[in-house]
């Protein structure tokens, strides 16, 4: 991995980085270089210049690949995805549309982050990807800001093969 194709990575595959996260929570440490190793040459035309930056379809694909799930769905009701949480998923990649400043004004902004639970004043606990190649683990949000921010939610499953019957 170059250093340019990693400032690329790092600027537009927040998607892709939360895969990475995912399929290390799940065992399989992949590091950057490799996930570009692997990936880029089957999806490199898609990416472009913008290395990492991805659609909703190719990032199931990954995941598939890296045994992440065996389908997905997606979702935007927040109270479907707190039933969901609950229960047994893979994982699940929070995509926002746009970005609240401070202020309270919005601004177009898509952005993925991993789920990671919810803490006990209910609010939501989200693995984050910044662009300068930082992450951070546990930053929480309320439900109003993912209304704000049109969020929705890439849902991964697996389903295990019921053990042959002798």
């Amino acid at each position: 991995m170059t250093d340019q194709q990693e400032r690329l990575f790092n600027t537009y595959g927040c998607g892709c980085r939360c895969l990475i996260k995912l399929s290390e929570l799940h065992g399989r440490p992949i590091t950057k270089a490799a996930f570009l190793a692997r990936f880029l040459p089957k999806y490199g035309k898609l990416w472009g210049e913008q290395i990492g930056g991805t659609i909703t379809s190719t990032l199931i694909d990954i995941a598939r690949e890296l045994e992440i799930c065996t389908h997905a769905d997606t979702r935007t009701d927040l109270s479907k995805i707190r039933e969901i949480a609950s229960k047994d998923c893979s994982g699940i990649i929070v995509t926002t549309d746009r970005e609240v400043s401070e202020d309270g004004t919005t601004h177009p902004l898509f952005h993925c982050r991993l789920f990671r639970g919810f803490r006990e004043d209910s609010q939501w606990a989200l693995w984050e990807p910044y662009q300068n190649g930082e992450e951070r683990d546990a930053v929480c949000y309320p439900d109003e800001y993912f209304r704000l921010c049109l969020a929705h939610f890439l849902v991964f499953h697996k389903v295990v093969p019921a053990a042959a019957s002798a």
